[in-house]
């Protein structure tokens, strides 16, 4: 089952992106928008826990290296179950000509101060 998981969402995602970024260098434009989509879930195992990492560090550091290229790279982060709202979010904020490379972008349910609420 691990070798299942790393082989689609490590090697598989790393392979796309980085055709990806080969054409929009081709290109000399695009913009790559990924959504790393927790569906509410509090609690991860630990494989979907590196999983996760892995792929917003890779982002938030592909990102940062390309930015002085002319294409964009975004990644966007949710733990809501509120779809709705999360992609009023999306669509504001990759519509905003002021880009930020390297940032990860955070959409998630508002918390309290005292909110230990678990799934």
């Amino acid at each position: 089952v691990y070798d299942l998981q790393i082989d689609r969402w490590i090697k598989g995602y790393g392979y796309l992106i980085k055709e990806l970024i080969q054409l929009f260098l081709k290109q000399q434009s695009g913009e790559l928008s990924f959504i790393l989509d927790q569906n509410g879930m509090k609690v991860m195992t630990p494989l979907e826990s590196a999983i996760f990492s892995y792929l917003r560090n890779l982002l938030k550091n592909l990102s940062g290296l390309y930015q002085n290229e002319e294409f964009k790279i975004r990644c966007f982060e949710s733990d809501s179950v509120r779809k709705d709202e999360f992609l009023a979010y999306f669509e504001k904020v990759s519509s905003d000509p002021k880009y930020v490379p390297g940032k990860v972008y955070r959409f998630g349910e508002k918390k309290g101060l005292f909110d230990f609420n678990r799934n």
